[in-house]
């Protein structure tokens, strides 16, 4: 059983370490007040998995609420069934080996008394694996992604000049699997107390 270490950085300069063993945890995000009349919150997470993904989501709030991050982790299985068929079934992490197909969930709840808005959610893909673009959660939401380290940012799905067409043209194609290092969901529109919303991926370690 790997262990996950998250710690947190708050806009209020305070630091916590939570170690887990169970993949799974609520992560209570600090408010802040800012200049303007409403509350800005901040909230960075990194967590050491195979090198370590880390969750960063900033938002802002017309009252006094709190955002909640949970991260999920999910080990994909395929079984064979008796009739033949491959049944995919999603299990808590067990023995990881070149090939093991991860599944994250990010769940973010509004527990406030107010919406939230502008809330993004940013997710560096994992040391050692590689993402897996036709798993990444679109749900109508803008996602953008980077293939630098962060440096950058362009729609998803990213894609690069490869050269140039008979005309002088360039042409461009998809960006290779394995050269997204980061991906970042804007949720559009407030998010009302009591909501949550759900983005998901999968990484396949290398």
């Amino acid at each position: 059983m790997h262990l996950l270490h998250y710690t947190l950085w708050a806009l209020a300069g305070k630091s916590v370490q939570l170690k887990m063993d169970d993949y799974r945890r609520t992560l209570p995000m600090s408010r802040v007040k800012s200049r303007g009349p409403r509350y800005a919150l901040a909230l960075v997470v990194l967590c050491s998995l195979f090198g370590g993904p880390a969750l960063a989501q900033e938002a802002s709030s017309d009252s006094a609420g709190t955002m909640q991050v949970e991260v999920s982790v999910l080990q994909e299985v395929v079984r064979i069934d008796e009739s033949g068929r491959e049944i995919v079934e999603h299990k808590p992490v067990g023995l990881v080996t070149p090939g093991t197909i991860l599944a994250y969930t990010l769940h973010a709840t509004n527990t406030g008394d107010g919406a939230v808005f502008d809330a993004r959610i940013e997710d560096p893909i994992p040391h050692g694996t590689i993402l897996l673009p036709d798993s990444v959660d679109v749900d109508d939401l803008t996602i953008t992604a980077s293939i630098d380290g962060g440096e950058s940012w362009k729609s998803f799905p990213v894609f690069v000049a490869t050269g140039t067409d008979a005309a002088g043209q360039p042409v461009y194609q998809q960006a290779p699997a394995d050269s997204y290092t980061h991906l970042r969901w804007f949720l559009d529109g407030p998010l009302p107390p009591g909501a949550t919303k759900e983005v998901s991926f999968k990484v396949q370690v290398r």
